[in-house]
């Protein structure tokens, strides 16, 4: 496969080649705060695999030198008042670590819907100085929809998430590469059974998502063009006796996007299902291999919960 045929290399193309020059400019401004809060996430998910390792196993203190040091330092006198010392520093890290990501995402949203606010303001001027002409050769509804629908859905459905794919990419590949580094032996074993899987999943999925959104936007456009024709020109559909055929024209584009609508609709809600099966065949597998290459259940048990915790930030 070509690196330029793959999605968000198309996307990336169209984003600099094909939008005004503000905005790969003003996006691009903003990764240093999908970084960020891409180390936010992802300490997030470290501070919570020591706690619920000390939960499973109180033994994991005098094993662990950093939690070990604390224990013995604030001079505690049992593992559960040090479980809930812990717990409560948790509490504190991640009301603190959702505050900041409040700001950064506000921060995100202001400048992307700012530039759709720009890109429909500067469609809609080159509407107002192009000729007679064109506005006589064109479908009217269309030019509308390009200047006050369009950039939002732009914004909301292409470039933010492009923006947030790549930050959750980066997300991911941290995610891997902790896994990996704490049990390779498991972690390659897992991957042999999960690659394959997501791979067919995806390539199945991007090519009905993609149909249906073929259709979807297709079905829009009619139903826009039908609904302003008869809008626009009641009066000689009355004369000319023509409501039963605009409104065929406009029922059939309604049905079509009704059910691609549907469509879009089940595959986001359902998709999540397809990676908890997969998940809950990993656990399965997870043990498997682990008996297989000689852990103990103490050793499983941790890698299932660093495991469970990748997996539901995964999701």
């Amino acid at each position: 496969m070509k690196i330029k045929n793959i999605f968000l290399f198309q996307v990336y193309h169209n984003i600099k080649n094909k939008l005004p020059d503000y905005v790969p400019r003003s996006m691009y401004k903003l990764i240093p705060a999908y970084l960020i809060s891409s180390l936010f996430e992802i300490f997030g998910l470290v501070v919570l695999f020591p706690v619920i390792n000390v939960i499973i196993d109180p033994a994991t203190i005098a094993k662990t030198p950093y939690l070990k040091f604390f224990y013995d330092s604030m001079k505690f006198n049992n593992k559960i008042g040090f479980v809930l010392f812990l717990m409560s520093t948790i509490t504190v890290i991640f009301i603190i670590k959702n505050i900041l990501l409040f700001f950064i995402y506000k921060m995100q949203s202001n400048t992307a819907f700012h530039l759709s606010e720009k890109i429909a303001l500067d469609k809609y001027a080159s509407y107002l100085n192009k000729p007679y002409q064109f506005h006589a050769e064109n479908n009217s509804a269309a030019l509308l929809r390009n200047f006050v629908q369009i950039p939002t859905e732009l914004i909301s459905y292409s470039i933010l998430p492009f923006f947030n794919v790549i930050n959750e990419l980066f997300i991911l590949l941290l995610i891997i590469m902790g896994i990996a580094f704490y049990d390779p032996m498991l972690f390659f074993s897992l991957a042999l059974f999960t690659l394959p899987f997501f791979f067919i999943y995806d390539s199945i999925y991007k090519k009905k998502l993609k149909q249906i959104s073929e259709l979807r936007n297709t079905s829009h456009g009619g139903m826009y063009k039908a609904g302003m024709q008869s809008m626009e020109g009641f009066r000689e559909i009355v004369v000319f006796n023509k409501k039963e055929y605009f409104k065929t024209i406009f029922e059939e584009h309604l049905k079509v996007f009704s059910k691609t609508s549907g469509d879009n609709y089940l595959m986001s809600v359902f998709s999540p299902k397809i990676v908890e099966t997969a998940t809950v065949i990993s656990i399965f597998m997870i043990f498997i291999f682990g008996f297989w290459f000689g852990k103990n259940l103490s050793s499983l048990a941790q890698f299932l919960v660093l495991f469970a915790i990748a997996v539901y930030r995964i999701i």
